[in-house]
């Protein structure tokens, strides 16, 4: 049995282990997939708030606003498996439209922020920014483990006793092909930085810890 990061193993032990979505009828390999072009779009929109410059304030601004419209578009996309018969599935959508929103939150504190700095014409008008900036980085940093927890219960969601020995194994519900995809999914959507993610995003983090429970050697049990 491979040894997952995190909490997969206890997960896929403690939860039911199949199930199809309460309005949403997807595959496994699918619903993995939507959740990597959510996290890719929250990484795409937070590394375009990360490379404007904070002293080109009116761009800042635009690219915070751009990121807010952004996460909430990654957060709606995984709205409808929140309410998934998968229980894996549940937890891991309600854990990350929570981060996606937190993140939000925290992309909204900052636009204040510059909107303060923008009209402040003496220190009075600033006080108080440092604790708020502080506030954001904090959401910002507690977001970031949502998605972690979120990306090991995604990696269970695929997860199913092994039909040729369901009492010792388990394998992932899916093809050596599917495997394949979600792989090269993973390492091109976020345009190689899941190589080396220090100092990158919360979610591009989240991703390579799925693609390293997914890549590992899993036996494979394919859906019928």
């Amino acid at each position: 049995m491979p040894i997952v990061v995190g909490v997969l193993v206890t997960v896929v032990l403690s939860s039911p282990l199949q199930g199809s979505s309460a309005g949403v009828s997807v595959s496994h390999r699918e619903y993995v997939e939507t959740v990597i072009r959510a996290l890719s779009q929250a990484h795409d929109a937070l590394a375009a708030v990360n490379a404007e410059s904070s002293e080109n304030i009116l761009g800042k601004m635009t690219a915070l606003k751009m990121g807010k419209i952004e996460l909430d578009s990654a957060a709606r996309s995984l709205a409808p498996f929140t309410t998934d018969r998968n229980e894996n599935r549940k937890t891991a959508s309600e854990t990350l439209v929570t981060a996606f929103g937190m993140v939000v939150k925290s992309l909204d504190m900052q636009v204040s922020l510059y909107e303060r700095l923008d009209g402040a014409s003496s220190e009075d008008d600033l006080k108080g920014m440092r604790s708020v900036i502080s506030d954001a980085a904090v959401m910002y940093k507690q977001a970031s483990k949502l998605m972690l927890t979120a990306a090991s219960v995604v990696v269970a969601s695929a997860v199913v006793p092994d039909p040729a020995d369901p009492d010792n194994h388990i394998a992932l519900a899916m093809t050596a092909a599917d495997k394949a995809a979600l792989l090269k999914m993973l390492k091109t959507g976020f345009g190689g930085t899941l190589v080396n993610t220090i100092g990158d995003t919360g979610p591009a983090t989240a991703a390579k810890l799925m693609l390293e429970g997914i890549g590992q050697d899993w036996r494979l049990a394919p859906e019928k």
